[in-house]
């Protein structure tokens, strides 16, 4: 593919076409600036220049160059979406114990710990389990605890559905500009509260 570079040249030194030593260099689309100069698509070319053929391929590159610009906004815009959804922003939850708040987050491999836990203690007849938050023991029943624990199982299930949806969207716009104005961090489910 021909490649072309966006430039500015003075507007009373434009030429389309200039010859130096055995090239040519072909300047093509050229936009005003107000400033005395002019933005324009350049190349070069070995032999006397063909305008139609060049016309084609230069619209054939900006083609994909806004193709890699938008591949390259769409990454970046789900980067940043996975870098939100394994945020505080996604991933906590608000548990009072004693009169003191502090966020929280149960990570997939420990919500399962848990779970093992509370169903072992369940079935060895116990009515309480005291699960670590924050660095702090709590005593809970088993079934508050079953519920808590499911109610944050459901929670980051639903946050793993919105993510999954935000990434779903964004590889379907359309414009750098609609990548750029897409809010991510919308429609998450409301954050979880406790209190023990």
């Amino acid at each position: 593919m021909r490649r072309f570079v966006k430039t500015s040249v003075p507007s009373d030194g434009y030429e389309e076409v200039r010859k130096v030593g055995e090239r040519y260099v072909v300047r093509m689309e050229p936009v005003s600036n107000g400033d005395g100069s002019v933005t324009c698509y350049e190349c070069m070319t070995d032999s006397e220049p063909d305008m139609e053929v060049l016309g084609a391929d230069l619209q054939a590159w900006k083609a994909y160059i806004a193709e890699r610009e938008l591949a390259t906004a769409k990454k970046a815009k789900t980067d940043a979406l996975l870098t939100y959804d394994a945020s505080d922003a996604v991933n906590s939850f608000d548990v009072t114990i004693g009169g003191n708040t502090m966020s929280l987050w149960i990570d997939r491999e420990t919500r399962a710990d848990y779970r093992s836990s509370i169903e072992a203690a369940e079935l060895l007849g116990r009515t309480e389990v005291k699960p670590v938050f924050g660095g702090q023991e709590v005593t809970l029943s088993v079934q508050m605890a079953k519920m808590a624990l499911a109610q944050v199982q459901l929670y980051a299930n639903q946050c793993y559905g919105v993510t999954e949806r935000h990434k779903a969207a964004i590889l379907l716009l359309q414009s750098v500009q609609e990548v750029e104005g897409y809010d991510f961090t919308v429609g998450y489910p409301e954050r979880l509260r406790f209190e023990v």
